[in-house]
């Protein structure tokens, strides 16, 4: 089985790739879908955190207090490399769980992670990489819209993530989804033909 591994920058539109891929049958192991099984209440992982940073770092009612996490990762470059070494082992075992039920019975299916290819582990699990890019004008406007996020917030987040040029170099194709949502099912249908040829 392929696995076509599918990343870029926040409010690129890979959610909205990943449902038309779903809407075609095909298989989407989603690294954020995992994250948030993760951090369901009083779970092991938010157990971690909490061990790690105090009891600030959750709610109430053991949720993790995402809001405040997200502060600390970009305020601490530190902070954030433990985090990650709490998260990352965890989603890696369930992605690496999720490809192994599905190998026997699909030709290909798609792994959607946004640092894809910040971290080498996530990676290597896929033969194939997909870019989906769009300018940092739309991603701030989109990203906007739709989280209620200032620009200055929005900023930051982009800055913290590797750089569009240096994620579309490294990309085995680049999607450019600059006009909108309307042409994505078209496009995934073309790479649905794609990936089951290059399977």
């Amino acid at each position: 089985m392929l696995v076509a591994g599918l990343t870029g920058g926040i409010g690129s539109g890979k959610s909205t790739f990943c449902a038309a891929f779903s809407r075609l049958g095909v298989p989407v192991i989603d690294a954020d879908v995992i994250y948030h099984h993760l951090t369901q209440p009083y779970s092991i992982a938010n157990l971690l955190v909490e061990q790690q940073f105090g009891s600030q770092s959750l709610l109430n009612d053991g949720k993790l207090n995402k809001d405040w996490l997200r502060q600390i990762i970009f305020d601490d470059d530190c902070k954030k490399k433990q985090v990650e070494a709490i998260f990352h082992p965890l989603i890696l075992d369930e992605i690496k769980s999720q490809i192994s039920q599905l190998e026997s019975n699909y030709i290909y299916c798609i792994l959607a992670v946004p640092l894809l290819f910040e971290f080498s582990d996530f990676l290597n699990l896929s033969d194939y990489t997909i870019v989906i890019d769009c300018s940092e004008a739309t991603q701030v406007a989109r990203v906007m819209q739709r989280s209620g996020l200032s620009h200055e917030q929005v900023k930051k987040i982009i800055q913290a993530q590797m750089s569009r040029n240096e994620r579309n170099r490294l990309a085995d194709l680049v999607i450019c989804n600059e006009e909108g949502f309307d042409s994505i099912d078209d496009k995934v249908s073309q790479l649905h033909k794609f990936l089951l040829e290059k399977s």
